[in-house]
């Protein structure tokens, strides 16, 4: 009897479950049953167990009732059972047949998931991530893959949302803290990427990009010391990170700090010498400490390598005008036009180089876009001594006032 009743308990359980799984596949929740496999060798082996248990009884049974009961009548009710369990077996089988995604594993879906990534293929890897998440809730990988992912696609907030769920999981995930702290930068909130770019260093002291990140954020914060350190801490780990160097050297140059901000853009060339963002730099660092023919060296450099600089021309004209070279200025100003049409830097420029030869018609001509382009120019023009000389012309008056 207690054998008859485990195996009715077993049997009502089974069909329950499989009434439940109809229902799920009918309302589209097949993600959540995790894998049918499991469930079908665990209602194999209470079977089994019953089918043991039976047997022991029915043991006892013959040697009561000896000759005089048919064996049959023992083995009736196990007969049965494994019919039974036979055709619900056979549903499982055809179940997997039709429906094979309900048998994946949380690896399999992460597999798809990234062969759909590669394929571009967004939603589908997002759904395989999904799924493989409903099985595995609690697999740092799968998350940060799904957060890469929505990272690349721009879906920030999603990205930042998945990273947290990781760190909720593993606080200490270094991949995780730093991938955090760049979208929080790209989000602008300087202030939480600095904290976590400081729990980052303290995990990761010896990974140089986490001080250098750092000290991008800094920057944003106008914190430039203590930028500087960082940015001397990621070189004392890596004395050659171009990166590094040219950051520090902006750093220095908003603190006006020149010679030290040289120095830095000179290592930063030394290290990648076709780097015209580092020229060019250079350059103004030197034209800052009024060593022109230096200059002139980096700024031919800054052009060689970004020949569509319309900064890098522009300078290149205003040091060429502190060399006397105004024919080769004026060169410079048109191409640093020419690229950018709307530099007013560069009309000024040529409009003072023009002033300081006397010719002052051309100097207007130049002038005129200038404060059209930026009013700020106005008032810079009135107390430029390039242009001491015009106060008496009425068409300077007017473009100035």
């Amino acid at each position: 009897q207690q054998v008859q009743t485990r195996l009715d308990t077993l049997m009502a359980d089974i069909e329950t479950r499989l009434s439940q799984l109809q229902t799920d596949i009918e309302t589209g929740q097949e993600a959540t049953l995790g894998d049918l496999s499991a469930l079908k060798q665990s209602y194999l082996e209470r079977l089994e167990a019953i089918q043991a248990d039976a047997q022991t009884q029915k043991d006892a049974i013959m040697r009561q009732l000896g000759a005089l009961t048919p064996q049959y009548l023992a083995d009736s009710f196990v007969s049965e059972a494994q019919a039974r369990f036979a055709e619900i077996a056979d549903k499982l089988e055809r179940l997997q047949t039709n429906r094979p995604q309900l048998f994946q594993t949380a690896d399999e879906h992460l597999e798809a998931a990234r062969r759909y990534r590669a394929e571009s293929r967004i939603a589908e890897a997002l759904q395989e991530f999904d799924r493989a998440l409903d099985i595995q809730p609690s697999n740092p990988q799968i998350w940060m893959e799904k957060a890469q992912l929505l990272a690349e696609q721009e879906r920030l907030e999603q990205s930042l949302e998945a990273l947290d769920h990781l760190l909720s999981l593993e606080s200490t995930n270094v991949e995780a803290l730093f991938q955090k702290a760049q979208i929080l930068r790209e989000l602008r909130r300087q202030e939480g990427a600095l904290d976590t770019l400081n729990r980052f260093t303290e995990l990761a002291p010896a990974d140089p990009k986490g001080w250098l990140t750092q000290g991008l954020v800094l920057s944003r914060l106008k914190r430039r010391e203590d930028a500087i350190a960082a940015f001397d801490k990621a070189l004392e780990i890596t004395p050659d990170y171009h990166e590094a160097w040219v950051n520090r050297g902006v750093s220095y140059g908003i603190l006006e700090n020149h010679e030290e901000a040289f120095r830095s853009f000179d290592r930063a060339v030394e290290v990648q010498a076709n780097d015209a963002i580092a020229w060019l730099n250079r350059g103004l660092s030197l034209i800052e400490l009024g060593r022109f023919d230096d200059a002139l060296e980096s700024l031919d450099k800054a052009t060689r390598f970004k020949p569509d600089s319309a900064k890098a021309w522009d300078n290149r004209g205003y040091v060429l005008v502190k060399l006397g070279r105004d024919a080769d200025a004026i060169k410079s100003f048109d191409k640093a036009i020419e690229l950018d049409p709307d530099y007013a830097k560069a009309y000024y420029n040529k409009a003072t180089c023009y002033a300081l030869q006397r010719e002052f018609d051309l100097a207007m001509e130049s002038l005129q876009p200038a404060v059209r382009l930026d009013p700020d120019y106005k008032a810079e023009a009135r107390t430029d001594p390039a242009f001491d000389e015009l106060w008496g012309d009425t068409w300077f008056r007017e473009i100035v006032e």
